[in-house]
């Protein structure tokens, strides 16, 4: 079952390398109730989002009542326009104004910062690194 999930996340590395930041959305990412897939962005941190301006009107942020599940995995946080903005692993997560329909994932890797979430990444678990402080150790693919 590894060996497959393993293949499965190597053909979308792939596809998402031969497409460029294009991958088609499917059971192994999470969106929100409506079928739109969400995001991440690197630039986060300390769950704070760090995308306003412009990139807020590119990348909307997903409000708090649109989590796919409830589960120890969504929270939200406060903007500071006081919307609340939904969270997955205390990472702000966002849509993709150019996905059109359910199912469009056409953000996955835009300027190598933008992530679709996949359901069978690692934990976001934080571990204290010896060298390096905290290692936020999960992959989005």
């Amino acid at each position: 079952m590894k060996s497959q999930r393993s293949s499965r996340i190597f053909a979308l590395i792939a596809l998402a390398a031969v497409a460029g930041s294009a991958v088609a959305a499917s059971s192994d990412v999470f969106t929100s109730k409506t079928g739109m897939t969400i995001y991440t962005f690197d630039k986060d941190s300390g769950g704070k989002s760090n995308c306003s301006g412009s990139c807020i009107t590119l990348w909307p942020a997903v409000p708090a009542a649109d989590a796919p599940a409830a589960n120890s995995n969504w929270g939200s946080i406060e903007r500071e326009d006081g919307s609340k903005q939904l969270t997955f692993k205390d990472k702000p997560v966002y849509y993709y104004l150019q996905d059109k329909k359910a199912g469009d994932a056409n953000g996955n890797n835009v300027g190598g910062v933008w992530h679709v979430i996949d359901k069978h990444a690692p934990s976001a678990s934080r571990k204290k690194s010896s060298t390096v402080g905290y290692d936020d150790s999960y992959s989005r693919y």
